[in-house]
């Protein structure tokens, strides 16, 4: 079967081959996408519009809101003050990514329980968004090391749910 689709493949090569038109058609259109695909096709995310919804005033909430809002990745930060408005943000895309720090993370920090940070992304620009998803979770994830060693106790553990 497969010796027979190989002698197929090698027949029409070798008839487009033969027509000049056909050797242009054969060899631009690679070259061409080569060059163009190699400018466009990048794995790094920069000056991504975010947002912020942080329901607790305390110290480490701010604290970790201004670690994300510093980091080079993310340039168009904006705070939200509702649920309704982060929904906004996500349905209209304006936003790839919202924090979301839950009321009451500062104090649970602080007595040393295990506080949530909620990652929103817009899914439409799936590699977009994993890609930021994974700038966010190590910004987060350095705040957490940070915090164990501050604080003269073991990090907590850090799991991360995707949805």
């Amino acid at each position: 079967m497969f010796v027979r689709i190989w002698v197929l493949i090698v027949k029409e090569f070798f008839a487009i081959w033969r027509d000049p038109k056909g050797r242009v058609i054969l060899i631009v259109p690679p070259i061409v996408q080569m060059l163009i695909f190699s400018f466009a096709a990048t794995q790094e995310v920069k000056n991504v519009p975010i947002a912020i919804l942080n329901k607790d005033g305390g110290v480490y909430a701010r604290d970790l809101a201004a670690r994300v809002a510093g980091s080079p990745n993310f340039s168009r930060v904006t705070y939200l003050h509702s649920d309704a408005q982060a929904a906004a943000w996500i349905d209209s895309q304006r936003a790839l990514l919202i924090v979301h720090v839950d009321a009451g993370f500062s104090r649970r920090v602080a007595v040393g329980e295990p506080a949530a940070v909620q990652l929103l992304l817009d899914g439409r620009r799936a590699n977009a968004a994993s890609l930021v998803a994974g700038y966010a979770t190590e910004i987060v994830s350095r705040y957490v090391g940070e915090l164990g060693g501050v604080q003269g106790v073991v990090a907590p553990g850090r799991s991360f749910v995707t949805r």
